[in-house]
């Protein structure tokens, strides 16, 4: 194997300077260079100097046969500037022909304010629908249904724990585990259900995130959540 390669800035041939091996390393660097697409397991930029000349190489990863994986070699950072794999995803969206019901940790109805958000895995009832369970589902699409009993609350001082505002409303919230991109559905009538559809990200874990406010005189926040579909990356 060869252990000294020729520079990409410098790729021409010196017979009379080159040694055998910084030869070997310079027509590797020039066939490389030449091939922009592979397959297989192992990294074509193992071991050799890869840098801007490869950029756009495209290495379809066949480590798992059965999925592999799509990855082009691209700039990375400015400094440096460094290079490296970007694994390429294609957006897949899925419309379930039945939902499927989903339970949150704080079970209907609700009676008191949940103000620090609370992770709701999802990956149990995303298996239960994908064809392939090992592709990652990037969003979802969730039925909500609330209704509140009591007084409805309408903007106070109340503040849900990392959302970044006070004068929250009540009702659901959610948001991608991670971020404070919220989105909410808020019962406007006490006793009257309101129905919204939201799709929300999730985060490599098929994580997202909730919180609730909940109104005054004896209140109780019912809601019904259901899977509709789902976005995921293949």
């Amino acid at each position: 194997m060869v252990s000294t390669y020729g520079t990409l800035a410098n790729p021409a041939i010196d017979q009379a300077a080159d040694s055998v091996t910084t030869i070997q390393g310079k027509c590797k660097n020039g066939f490389d260079t030449a091939l922009t697409h592979h397959s297989g397991t192992t990294d074509p930029s193992s071991g050799a100097s890869w840098g801007s000349a490869q950029v756009g190489t495209i290495w379809k990863d066949t480590t798992d046969a059965q999925n592999p994986v799509w990855k082009q070699w691209q700039q990375t950072a400015t400094s440096g500037p460094a290079y490296g794999w970007r694994t390429l995803r294609l957006r897949k969206r899925h419309m379930l022909t039945a939902p499927v019901a989903v339970t949150l940790a704080d079970a209907t109805p609700i009676t008191a304010d949940v103000l620090t958000f609370v992770d709701k895995d999802l990956t149990t009832e995303l298996d239960t629908v994908q064809d392939n369970d090992d592709c990652l589902v990037i969003a979802v699409k969730l039925r909500v249904r609330v209704r509140e009993a009591g007084t409805v609350k309408a903007a106070t001082a109340v503040q849900i724990v990392d959302s970044g505002a006070a004068g929250t409303i009540g009702g659901l919230h959610f948001r991608e585990k991670g971020t404070t991109v919220e989105q909410s559905i808020s019962p406007q009538v006490s006793g009257m259900p309101v129905e919204k559809d939201l799709w929300i990200e999730l985060d490599a874990s098929e994580i997202l995130q909730y919180a609730a406010v909940v109104g005054s005189a004896s209140p109780s926040l019912a809601y019904e959540i259901k899977l509709v579909g789902y976005e995921e990356a293949v």
